[in-house]
C-alpha cells in the first residue's frame, strides 16, 4: 500500500461517524420499488454530492455527480437507492436505521443504500486529499434497479448522459470485487380465453361443445406452468463453471413463478389470465421479445430481457404453417426464417400441439 492509499483509508476512517449517519438518514427515506417514488431520496442524495464538491444533475430521479476533466479516461461509480418492498414481520422499524450490536437495521441498509453511501464518501476522500484525477469521475445514484433499471441506468445510457471506460458497481452483500454476474429475465405470460357461464363446458372436445362454449384460460396457463416447473428441475442439474464468492450457494439457474392473476368467480371462467414469471435466467437468450400465437390468436406470450441479456430484439411467432407465420410478419413489414429446432421444440412443448416456429430476419 503506497502513501496515497494510506492517506485515503485514513481519511475514510476519520469520516466513520459521518458515513454511518448518512446511511441511517438514507434508510429513513422510503424508496421501495414498487411503487418507485424517488424524488425525496434523489434530492437528498444530490444535496450531499453538491456538498462534497461535485457538479450534479438529476434526470428522471437519477442523480449524476461529476468531477475531474475531459482530458483522460472516464470512470463510473454506480449504485442504486431503490429497494424491494418492506413486506411484513419486521422486528425493527424498517425505516428507523437503528444501530444494534454494531449493525444498522432497515430496508436498504445493505442493499443498496450502503453502496450509495460508499461511493459518495470514497469520492469525498479523494477530494479532501486533493487527489489530481487524470480524467473524469462520474458518481451515479439511480432508481429502478430492483425492477430492471429501465428508468434508471438504462435511461442514462440511452440518452448519453453517462459514459465511461470502466465502471465500479456497488451492490450488497459483498465487500470484495466480483468481475461478472448472471443475467436475469422477467417474463409475462398472457393467456386469453373465452368468458362464459361455468356450465358452458370449457375446453371439452367436439362433439361436447359448440360456438357458445367457453375457453378456460387457467387450464391453458397450467400447461405453461407445468412446463416451467419441469424446466426448473433441468436447470438445477447444471452448475456454473465460474467460481463464486465464499458462502454463495446459487450455482445454478432458477425459475421463480412470482405472480399470477386470473378468474372472476366460481360459476364463471376467466377470459384472461396473466402470470408474471420473475428472475427467469438464461432460458431464452436467443431472443429478447417474443410472441406466441395459436391458430385463433388467443394465446400470446411477451418476453423481455434486461440489458445484461440483450442479444438483439427478435419477434418470434408460432403458427400452424409457414403461410400463417409469413402473413402475420408481413403485417409488420417483416420477413421470417425458421428458428433452430431446439427452440422450436421447446416452445411448442408448452402448448402440447404441433407447431412451426418462425422469426423475423431483423430486429423487432
Amino acid at each position: 500500500m503506497n502513501n496515497l492509499e494510506k492517506r485515503i483509508i485514513k481519511k475514510i476512517e476519520e469520516m466513520r461517524e459521518e458515513i454511518i449517519i448518512f446511511n441511517q438518514d438514507m434508510i429513513k427515506i422510503p424508496s421501495e420499488n414498487p411503487p418507485g417514488k424517488y424524488k425525496e431520496i434523489a434530492k437528498f442524495t444530490e444535496k450531499k454530492m453538491k456538498e462534497i464538491g461535485l457538479k450534479t444533475q438529476i434526470k428522471r430521479d437519477n442523480v449524476i455527480g461529476e468531477i475531474g476533466n475531459q482530458n483522460g479516461k472516464s470512470l463510473l461509480f454506480n449504485a442504486h437507492y431503490d429497494t424491494v418492498e418492506v413486506f411484513k414481520n419486521w422486528t425493527r422499524d424498517p425505516f428507523g436505521g437503528e444501530i444494534i450490536d454494531g449493525k444498522i437495521y432497515g430496508r436498504g441498509s445493505s442493499d443498496n443504500k450502503a453502496s450509495v453511501t460508499a461511493e459518495i464518501f470514497a469520492t469525498k476522500a479523494l477530494i479532501e486529499e486533493k487527489v489530481q484525477l487524470k480524467g473524469r469521475l462520474l458518481v451515479t445514484a439511480v432508481g429502478d434497479e430492483e425492477t430492471g433499471g429501465l428508468r434508471g441506468v438504462e435511461t442514462l445510457l440511452q440518452k448519453g448522459l453517462i459514459r465511461g471506460d470502466a465502471c465500479l458497481l456497488g451492490d450488497a452483500p459483498c465487500n470484495y470485487p466480483i468481475g461478472y454476474t448472471g443475467g436475469t429475465m422477467y417474463i409475462t405470460f398472457t393467456v386469453g380465453g373465452k368468458q362464459a357461464h361455468g356450465l358452458g363446458f370449457p375446453d371439452l372436445p367436439a362433439p361436447y361443445r359448440n360456438e357458445r362454449s367457453g375457453v378456460n384460460s387457467i387450464e391453458r396457463m397450467m400447461k405453461i406452468m407445468n412446463f416451467l416447473v419441469e424446466l426448473k428441475k433441468e436447470l438445477h442439474t447444471k452448475e456454473t463453471r465460474y467460481p463464486l464468492p465464499e458462502g454463495w450457494t446459487n450455482k445454478v439457474s432458477n425459475i421463480n413463478l412470482a405472480e399470477i392473476h386470473g378468474g372472476n368467480k366460481m360459476n364463471d371462467y376467466t377470459e384472461k389470465l396473466a402470470e408474471k414469471v420473475a428472475e427467469l435466467k438464461r432460458i431464452a437468450d436467443s431472443f429478447e421479445r417474443a410472441k406466441r400465437l395459436d391458430g385463433d390468436g388467443k394465446v400470446k406470450v411477451y418476453t423481455f430481457s434486461f440489458p445484461s441479456m440483450y442479444l438483439g430484439g427478435t419477434l418470434v411467432i408460432l403458427a400452424r404453417n409457414e403461410e400463417d407465420a409469413r402473413s402475420a410478419l408481413w403485417a409488420h413489414g417483416l420477413t421470417c426464417r425458421v428458428l433452430p429446432e431446439q427452440v422450436s421444440m421447446t416452445i411448442a412443448e408448452i402448448t402440447c400441439i404441433p407447431q412451426v416456429v418462425y422469426e423475423n430476419d431483423g430486429d423487432y
